[in-house]
């Protein structure tokens, strides 16, 4: 097929239940100039059958049957290899998109000559029904880079905290990728875990898709999900760190980004042993020779994101299993660097400050201004249980009450960021809103949470 603006690669292995939906929502692009590449990895139900049935109807369907099964990494380099589109994009067999994807993030990185073009998807449980908004980027950073363009020198500090790298949030400019030289690697899972991040490392310009609407509805809880089964081969996270590490070596910008990495390793380690049922001797293999192999023994507190980080990594380094907790509570207590500076900030600008919810967090943001005798105009809840009543002295109100008196919203929870940006903004675009928690979490400066 001539004049290919965008491959779309599918790798399928046992897809049957869900391939048909996957497919017609690929064939509906309004963008025509496609090929949609699906490598059929010896599956043992009906997927070949439907992929043939497709191909007959739809001539941008390309077939690649592998000679034995060989994973979804493997079957990407497939069809990395064979696209011929200027972009390609990497969709799994089991989700549903946006008929707009493919039109609207071409002709974004086209205009903007962009390598990487992220965008929004959303959550969707195949046991439930549900469907949970999600996005590849926090509020902050999409709202830092909304309109502007990132390199990786850019965000190499904290990267690994903030860029959900897995290979169908993005599309990828052909040529970059080839030239880049990195390729999926050979395992049973956690493939996308090395490939998504040190293409990340390579790029020079990348960009965010703004949309109202979520662009690809990813299922979980599917069976045969790769995910649904990294607890049988839970070193497969290591290694795939592993070799992202000594990737990052060989480009000469480890030390850059030591301590997102650092905290990205800790926290991702877990996930595969908390669904493994070889959970103690994935622990000690990993508290014995993993921090070995990720040159990760002795380190200190210094050496991680925040606290909370290198919490886990104390407790990993003794085969105990600890979840990362990156509750405001507990970084609130901890990070008592990044409160002095909050303070610190607050006192220098001398802003009408208002603090958003009175639930434990907000309470402790208040007893720690009022102590160091901060300006607070006002306490905003929208429970309208908790308006008319009062606080530390303070009264208890709704945003409307108090948007003209305020410079500065102060935002304990990460989570409703964006729906209080929303909401404050239609009242009062000048007044400032701080996501304090977010700077409690990532290597940021208190700017970069302001907007």
């Amino acid at each position: 097929m001539e004049n290919v603006k965008v491959s779309v690669i599918i790798p399928i292995y046992n897809a049957e239940k869900y391939l048909s939906q996957c497919l017609e929502s690929v064939l509906e692009q309004t963008l025509e100039e496609i090929e949609v590449i699906c490598i059929n990895d010896c599956s043992t139900d009906g997927s070949l059958d439907i992929i043939y049935a497709y191909a007959q109807k739809d001539e941008r369907i390309l077939i690649v049957q592998n000679d034995c099964n060989q994973g979804a990494g493997p079957s990407r380099n497939i069809g990395i290899r064979k696209a011929t589109g200027d972009y390609f994009v990497l969709f799994d067999a089991d989700d549903f998109f946006d008929k707009d994807l493919l039109k609207r993030a071409y002709e974004y990185a086209k205009e903007n000559k962009l390598q990487l073009t992220f965008y929004k998807h959303i959550i969707y449980d195949t046991i439930t029904g549900k469907i949970y908004e999600s996005n590849p980027l926090p509020e902050w950073f999409e709202r830092n880079y909304r309109n502007r363009f990132f390199s990786w020198n850019d965000v190499q500090r904290f990267a690994y905290q903030t860029i959900f790298c897995v290979p169908w949030n993005r599309m990828y400019e052909r040529e970059f990728v080839i030239k880049s030289g990195v390729k999926f690697p050979n395992l049973s899972n956690s493939e996308d875990l090395y490939f998504g991040n040190l293409i990340l490392a390579k790029a020079s310009r990348m960009g965010v898709l703004t949309t109202d609407s979520p662009m690809i509805y990813y299922r979980i809880n599917v069976d045969d999900q790769i995910s649904m089964h990294v607890g049988e081969a839970p070193l497969c996270m290591l290694e795939s760190l592993v070799m992202l590490q000594k990737g990052l070596m060989e480009m000469g910008i480890y030390n850059e980004c030591r301590k997102s990495f650092h905290s990205c390793a800790v926290n991702l380690l877990l996930f595969p042993i908390g669904r493994s049922d070889k959970k103690e001797e994935a622990l000690m293999y990993i508290a014995k020779s993993g921090f070995g192999l990720l040159h990760m023994q002795n380190l200190c507190e210094k050496d991680f994101v925040n606290k909370a980080f290198y919490e886990v990594y104390k407790e990993l380094s003794n085969a105990n299993q600890y979840y990362v907790n990156l509750g405001f509570e507990f970084l609130w207590e901890q990070e008592s660097n990044k409160v002095a500076n909050f303070l610190s900030y607050l006192r220098e600008h001398e802003y009408n400050i208002a603090i958003w919810g009175m639930g434990i967090k907000g309470k402790l943001v208040v007893d720690r201004l009022k102590r160091e005798k901060c300006k607070i105009t006002a306490l905003i809840d929208q429970n309208q249980d908790k308006q008319g009543t009062t606080y530390q002295g303070y009264d208890i109100t709704s945003v409307d009450n108090v948007k003209k008196r305020i410079d500065i919203i102060i935002v304990t929870n990460q989570a409703l960021s964006r729906e209080i940006y929303q909401a404050v903004k239609s009242y009062n675009p000048k007044i400032k809103l701080l996501n304090i928690h977010a700077y409690l979490i990532y290597d940021i400066a208190m700017e970069d949470c302001i907007y």
